[in-house]
């Protein structure tokens, strides 16, 4: 995306109104007519492919929600579906996957105005579907809604097909899943370290709340739960919750701790 500011835009994009304005009145246009706006003119073009505009539309919560499909005949063709116009739209074909393959078992995410399909494998379809015959990724593949570009990120550290995946804030967290050379699962101490890690950089209280949740879960549910959590070192990081201003993450931290010390059995009967 083109890093042009409203300042470095020397021509004028709406004759009589200062460019910072003119922006500010585009960004409220859904996303599903920028193709129309582009055909204005090259700098409206400009314009609305810069990351300033892009910022914009996010400021003012006018990036709107997409909905992503893969089609079922093509592994590389995706369509977008636009409430605010109620339109579908076919997405540029996605690289990687030919017409003799089906992509499948991936995950996706949405983070900074982008899309991205991260891992899954590939399955040959002129063979009988097996375990053997699939082909895992670690790939991470972008598509920028603003460039209506797709491009390739950092791959994952290792192949995964199954897997969980999710945004918060500006960062995407991968866990568990598996792959040809872990076919019973992907350790689940990798699901913990990310919610440790969580725990460690996060300041969104929505998203500490959750991980000091999972974490008590884990405990609840696992019969070493309590070992392995407190192997991994997570009862100082969790304890330092227990004092947080928002009420939510106070709550599920001190859950955690209770059945961190007390056991499952003791903290539900407490929590009761």
């Amino acid at each position: 995306m083109e890093s042009v500011g409203v300042d470095e835009m020397s021509e004028s994009i709406i004759p009589g109104l200062p460019n910072d304005l003119a922006l500010r009145c585009l960004v409220m246009i859904s996303h599903g007519y920028h193709g129309l706006l582009e055909c204005v003119s090259k700098r409206w073009k400009r314009a609305i492919r810069s990351k300033y505009y892009a910022d914009l539309k996010a400021e003012g919560g006018w990036s709107g929600d997409w909905l992503f499909v893969l089609g079922s005949n093509n592994s590389a063709m995706w369509l977008a579906y636009d409430p605010d116009v109620d339109r579908w739209r076919p997405l540029p074909q996605m690289p990687g996957p030919t017409s003799d393959e089906e992509f499948c078992r991936f995950s996706c995410a949405n983070i900074c105005n982008k899309f991205l399909v991260i891992g899954g494998c590939y399955i040959p379809r002129s063979t009988v579907w097996s375990e053997t015959n699939l082909s895992e990724v670690n790939s991470v593949i972008v598509f920028d809604t603003f460039k209506k570009e797709w491009s390739t990120a950092a791959s994952m550290s290792t192949k995964r097909i199954d897997f969980a995946c999710t945004a918060i804030g500006e960062k995407v967290y991968v866990a568990g899943g598996r792959n040809s050379d872990k076919l019973q699962g992907l350790a689940s101490a990798q699901i913990l370290r990310v919610l440790i890690t969580i725990l460690d950089t996060s300041t969104d209280p929505r998203a500490l709340a959750v991980a000091c949740y999972d974490l008590s879960q884990f405990i609840k549910y696992h019969p070493a739960g309590r070992i392995i959590v407190s192997d991994l070192k997570a009862k100082d990081r969790v304890m330092k919750l227990m004092n947080h201003e928002n009420a939510e993450v106070t709550k599920n931290a001190l859950l955690c701790i209770q059945r961190l010390f007390l056991g499952a059995k003791y903290a539900s009967f407490l929590q009761s």
